[in-house]
């Protein structure tokens, strides 16, 4: 350890690195082109000035047209003649057939669409989406039963290693009788 430390010394190192910390604010602020403030002393520097924050008010104060209140209609309003949605088991979600923009091209096409009660949109899926998970049905039912019969082997284990325990004591007491 005092080698180490003679080491350093020997380089100049041991004790400047103290000073080079106390002299470097007044040299970071010097290079940052922070003035001092007339009449204080060296420690005091002049803040910048920012200017205000235009996200702090609306878009109408700002300039901007904007509009403030509700639309008093939809941008795309559901089409007349359309079934109204289904409401799923329990009651918290529902499903439709919208008219929407397609992704690809723009057009309008028709989407299944899962909401919620008050009609946020969860997700859509258009006709080619919705055939591709007719598609990947049976191998998703597959995984299902898989995970259920896992869980059911987990579950006899669990129960197995929750019983042998009552059924050692059982087992102690008939043979101490």
């Amino acid at each position: 350890m005092a080698s180490a430390g003679a080491a350093w010394a020997s380089r100049g190192l041991a004790g400047g690195a103290g000073r080079r910390r106390a002299a470097a604010p007044a040299a970071l602020s010097a290079r940052r082109g922070f003035a001092l403030r007339a009449g204080e002393g060296r420690g005091a520097q002049r803040r910048a000035q920012y200017a205000e924050d235009p996200r702090g008010k609306t878009f109408a104060e700002r300039g901007y047209v904007a509009r403030d209140a509700p639309r008093s209609s939809r941008l795309y309003p559901r089409p007349e003649g359309l079934e109204p949605p289904a409401r799923l088991p329990g009651g918290r979600k529902q499903v439709s057939v919208e008219l929407a923009r397609s992704d690809v091209d723009g057009f309008l096409e028709a989407q299944v669409v899962l909401a919620t009660r008050t009609g946020h949109k969860l997700f859509w899926l258009s006709e080619e989406e919705l055939g591709e998970i007719e598609k990947l049905a049976p191998r998703l039912n597959e995984y299902l039963q898989l995970w259920q019969e896992k869980a059911a082997l987990a579950r006899e284990a669990r129960d197995g290693r929750d019983l042998a325990p009552r059924l050692e004591q059982a087992q102690r007491e008939r043979l101490l009788e």
